[in-house]
């Protein structure tokens, strides 16, 4: 049994370490994710960390701008960048400030953060490599441009007024959503959009409170009607682009969604930290059963073994002893045994065994006549 324990073990501590080298492998210097630091989960936005030298880490705020947000959302295979933000006005909750890369310089243009101009590592450095900002980049993307949506001067991301992004010919444009016929049917798509908490919790909301920043901008949309099920704003009717008949910034249609918290989305992290778990209690499993299957398969045979005698020893016993030809039987204590009964199993002529009932005066044992 020590033996077979001692064995698990060892092939815990192997597939642990295959795992975690494979899972280790898996990201290379470069790489790129989005992380909350906490249990608020959107796919499309978080503190952008950078993978070297075996760890992952934040990128210092200070120089970090559109240009270098927009080479992160195009790595991470988004369309467009919504938002750009130090990581303690998006998420105050974050608290992971090991940083990875403390200069950082693109044009927009670059496919990935390794083909920018400038581009300084760190190895797990703190934010004292951070000359201008003591603090990490966040940003927000979306997966498609023309339609994009964010919701802007709020007290969080969460709530705030709507604002759309149209791609008119070779540039794009933020405007802002007239909130003529705008209702809980609109809100709920706006949230479902921005994967922000139950669509169903939507609210909307007087735009009034959110005017901050607004001034100036555009209205790129009026009348938009929506059914309530669409899973983006571009499916929804609308009067068409710049077509409205709002007054500036007096007419804002906005929402307040939930906070967007475990709805699902896994990191790699995770996932690799579940199939790892997987593994390793699929192997216990398989091990323990075997150890299991071995006890009872040496419990079985020393019951079956030709040599051994099974006796059953209460006020009537009975024996069926299992000899051979040479040395048929066992050989019992001398004396008179009442309620032992001694057949010589070797001894009985070929052909169905005349199988009876005999014991002691008065009871009943198995034996052969």
């Amino acid at each position: 049994m020590m033996r077979s324990a001692s064995d698990v073990s060892l092939l815990v501590i192997v597939v642990a370490a295959i795992v975690n080298t494979c899972t280790t492998a898996y990201f290379k210097d470069g790489d790129v994710r989005l992380d909350t630091g906490q249990n608020e989960v959107s796919p499309y936005e978080g503190v952008v960390q950078v993978y070297n030298n075996g760890s992952w880490g934040g990128v210092c705020a200070g120089e970090f701008g559109n240009e270098e947000a927009m080479v992160v959302c195009r790595q991470l295979g988004y369309r467009l960048h919504t938002r750009t933000a130090k990581s303690q006005d998006m998420f105050p909750g974050n608290n992971n400030m090991v940083v990875t890369v403390s200069w950082l310089h693109c044009y927009g243009i670059e496919s990935s953060l390794g083909n920018c101009k400038t581009v300084k590592y760190e190895t797990g450095a703190s934010l004292t490599v951070c000359l201008d900002d003591w603090d990490v980049a966040a940003v927000a993307c979306s997966p498609i441009d023309d339609y994009a949506v964010r919701l802007m001067g709020g007290s969080n991301r969460f709530e705030g007024r709507v604002e759309v992004y149209h791609r008119d010919y070779s540039s794009g444009i933020w405007g802002t959503i007239c909130n003529d016929y705008w209702g809980y049917s609109d809100s709920k798509v706006i949230c479902r959009q921005l994967k922000y908490g139950n669509p169903e919790e939507a609210r909307e909301r007087n735009g009034d409170y959110y005017k901050a920043g607004s001034a100036g901008m555009r209205v790129l949309l009026d009348n938009v009607g929506c059914y309530g099920d669409e899973t983006t704003l571009a499916s929804c009717p609308h009067r068409g682009w710049y077509i409205e008949n709002c007054y500036g910034n007096t007419e804002l249609a906005a929402v307040v969604c939930e906070p967007a918290i475990e709805q699902g989305y896994l990191t790699v992290g995770a996932i690799a930290g579940i199939v790892t778990g997987s593994i390793l209690v699929i192997i216990f499993v398989m091990m323990l059963g075997a150890v299991c299957c071995k006890q009872m398969k040496n419990k079985k045979r020393s019951r079956t073994d030709p040599t051994s005698a099974t006796t059953y020893n209460q006020n009537s016993t009975y024996m069926i002893s299992r000899g051979s030809a040479a040395a048929p039987g066992v050989h019992l204590p001398a004396g008179n045994q009442p309620g032992v009964v001694h057949y010589n199993v070797a001894a009985v002529p070929p052909g169905p065994p005349p199988y009876s009932v005999v014991g002691p005066p008065g009871s009943a044992v198995a034996g052969y006549q």
